[in-house]
């Protein structure tokens, strides 16, 4: 969480800003989340500025901040950012300051703060800067957000929990953004040093869709990415922008990287001798039977382009998942990182620490539930001296200074009292039972949650010792298995590769043809016959085996110096 402070004269001007259309981004509902003051938009900042100019001397009494979250921590609930924005203003000291969160947007707050409080003092803003920063620490302990120092630090960022169970309710290993991060790394490094067109080439290969943001001056900006079938709730396609995918797929860091050296020329495409023989000679030697692809009509290759391209963005997915089971793995057998003996043994200290928790919520409540039932009986006394004495014979009545419509009146004040307290106790019965019932559902079966976690903690060294040992064994097993799995999915993605070099490398031949050898060629697949193997297709192989289909009516090729694949 980042918080950005600046300093104001009027609240006026701050709340009509978060109110508008907005200036960088558009503002969606703007809201009060939070705050002491009421109102309209015009009355909170009236009331605001009113308690500014009780000191005129201060000639920025209004001070401001933005508290602002990353994409990894996801959309967080009113509720919560508001009391992030009270914790927030009480740490910094303006607990006693007329103040109010605004919100406009999915991922950050505006606060707006009088520096005169409540009995007309300033509170000082000396050093706020350096007081905010352990206070938004702290909150994002507390609340679990991620940590902006760290991730000033990171090389990407994180995926949250939101994009992890986005991922998950769609039935993916790994989140799109992570498999973007991996494939578009790997692209970058296969075109460095050959150039922007070398580098979107690559991204085609691997199946990343990519869009250029190229500014009216025709100045390039940087790139966002997506991948084929990842889509939202509404079916609209997600594109992520190159810094949100890494921070080095920024423009400004990509392109020194992909800039050619001085005088660097692309290799050019080799061109079989078959294509640059003279029309006269025979059409099969024009056509190299021999190529995977040969036989395919333009529209098949470009076809087979597309399903060659899908098939390495999926054999990508698969080698990036099981790369990470290895990764995940291997720390586990390092002592790194826990496994499933280490986060169950964790999980109970959690579960205890929690039902410890709820039973001291149940503890209070039965307290409280005890003084109103013992407020209840007080009251009831006094109803019931009050209904004696009103039963006394006046002359009694008023030597004692007092009247039966007085005592009645007594007594039933005390009866109403008597029945708001014990309602009020079986509230605090029913929530007494609700934090027991919460205790039980976490550490069901425990009967002395307390004493449980005392000598959980007791042990906990040696108990953790014990669970890395297994976690570590067992790691050390399946990555023995493991890894004939990773080199499977590597060498399928090889495959998937070389079908789309094969399909790419026929698809140039071809854009080499004059307009007679293409000619020939398409009669000689107008009259070659298929074979069984070409002709019959298993659904388990790869593309890269993937043979052409029956041949079609020849194309007319007559115009252009080669027919149009589609391709590159």
């Amino acid at each position: 969480m980042i918080a950005k402070i600046t300093k104001g004269a009027r609240a006026g001007g701050a709340l009509r800003y978060d109110f508008g259309p907005g200036n960088r981004d558009e503002h969606k509902e703007p809201r009060f989340i939070a705050g002491n003051v009421a109102g309209t938009r015009q009355q909170v900042a009236r009331l605001i500025d009113h308690h500014a100019r009780q000191r005129s001397d201060i000639k920025k009494p209004i001070w401001r901040c933005s508290l602002s979250l990353p994409d990894e921590d996801g959309v967080l609930k009113d509720e919560v950012f508001a009391e992030i924005a009270e914790k927030y203003v009480a740490r910094m000291g303006f607990a006693d300051c007329s103040w109010v969160a605004v919100r406009h947007g999915d991922d950050h707050i505006h606060l707006t703060v009088c520096r005169i409080d409540w009995n007309g003092k300033v509170v000082s803003d000396w050093q706020d800067f350096d007081r905010s920063r352990p206070i938004v620490r702290a909150l994002e302990a507390e609340y679990g957000l991620t940590n902006a120092e760290e991730r000033s630090n990171r090389v990407a960022p994180q995926v949250g929990g939101t994009e992890l169970a986005a991922a998950a309710r769609r039935g993916v290993a790994l989140p799109e953004r992570e498999q973007l991060r991996l494939i578009i790394w790997e692209a970058r490094d296969a075109a460095a040093g050959r150039g922007q067109e070398a580098f979107e080439a690559e991204l085609a290969t691997r199946g990343v869709e990519f869009r250029a943001n190229v500014a009216k001056t025709g100045k390039m900006s940087g790139y966002a990415f997506s991948l084929p079938g990842w889509v939202d709730a509404e079916g609209q396609q997600i594109w992520v922008r190159a810094s949100n995918v890494a921070k080095d797929l920024s423009w400004t860091k990509l392109e020194p990287v992909l800039r050619p050296p001085a005088g660097y020329v692309e290799a050019p495409v080799q061109v079989s001798q078959a294509a640059i023989r003279e029309p006269g000679q025979q059409a099969n030697e024009t056509l190299a039977l021999n190529h995977p692809y040969a036989l395919a009509t333009g529209p098949e290759l470009a076809q087979q382009h597309r399903a060659a391209t899908r098939a390495v963005a999926t054999q990508t997915q698969r080698l990036v998942a099981e790369q990470q089971t290895e990764a995940r793995l291997t720390d586990i057998a390092a002592g790194t990182a826990p496994g499933a003996a280490a986060l169950a043994l964790a999980d109970r200290r959690d579960r205890l620490e929690s039902a410890v928790q709820y039973l001291a919520v149940a503890e209070q409540h039965r307290a409280q539930a005890e003084a109103q039932l013992t407020q209840a009986r007080a009251a009831s006394r006094v109803a019931e001296q009050a209904e004696a004495m009103a039963r006394r014979p006046d002359l009694v009545l008023r030597l004692t200074r007092t009247s039966q419509a007085h005592q009645q009146g007594l007594a039933a004040a005390g009866r109403k009292h008597a029945a708001q307290a014990e309602e009020r106790a079986r509230g605090e019965q029913a929530a007494q039972d609700t934090a027991t019932a919460a205790a039980q559902a976490v550490a069901p079966g425990v009967r002395d949650p307390l004493d449980a976690l005392a000598q959980l903690n007791e042990q906990w060294g040696l108990l953790l010792t014990q669970a890395h040992r297994q976690d570590a064994a067992q790691a050390r097993a399946r990555l023995a298995e493991h890894r004939p799995v990773v080199q499977a999915a590597r060498s399928g993605l090889v495959q998937a590769r070389q079908a789309v070099s094969a399909i790419e490398a026929e698809a140039a031949r071809r854009r080499q043809l004059t307009p007679d050898q293409a000619r020939a060629e398409e009669a000689v697949r107008a009259r070659t016959p298929r074979t069984d193997h070409q002709a019959a297709v298993p659904a388990e192989r790869t593309v890269a085996s993937v043979p052409q289909q029956q041949a079609r009516p020849r194309q007319d090729v007559s115009r252009g110096s080669g027919p149009s694949l589609g391709i590159g």
